[in-house]
């Protein structure tokens, strides 16, 4: 959502012959493109400690 809003963002911005503004928000939307669909990587779940019995073992 976030990339998209950027990119529409962008380009109303060069129809509006705004250039500064076209070229910051693009910058920005080269970010997240290259953030959200390049380079992300999501965590890999941590592992549930080994449940361990209440009571104690038998000696």
């Amino acid at each position: 959502m976030l990339t998209t809003v950027l990119c529409l963002w962008c380009l109303v911005e060069w129809m509006n012959g705004q250039a500064f503004w076209g070229v910051l928000v693009g910058a920005a939307s080269l970010w997240a493109i290259w953030t959200f669909f390049i380079t992300y990587r999501p965590e890999e779940p941590l592992s549930a400690p080994e449940k361990t019995s209440e009571t104690p073992p038998d000696e």
